[in-house]
């Protein structure tokens, strides 16, 4: 399971969660397998300085 975390910081788990999902600068990307943490991604988020509807979920869906 990919567990994507809206975060204003690139620390991977240690990021402080953003308060707006679509206008974060970053997401966080965690793999959970057999309840465990497997692998954590942060990528910057490409809508930032130009959020528009719709286009955050489907940059989601695209990692998955």
């Amino acid at each position: 399971m990919r567990i994507a975390f809206a975060s204003d910081e690139d620390k991977g788990l240690n990021s402080q969660l953003a308060f707006h999902f679509g206008r974060c600068r970053y997401y966080v990307f965690v793999d959970i397998e057999d309840n465990k943490v497997k692998n954590v991604r942060v990528k910057e988020n490409p809508f930032f300085e130009n959020h528009q509807p719709g286009v955050v979920p489907q940059f989601i869906a695209d990692e998955k």
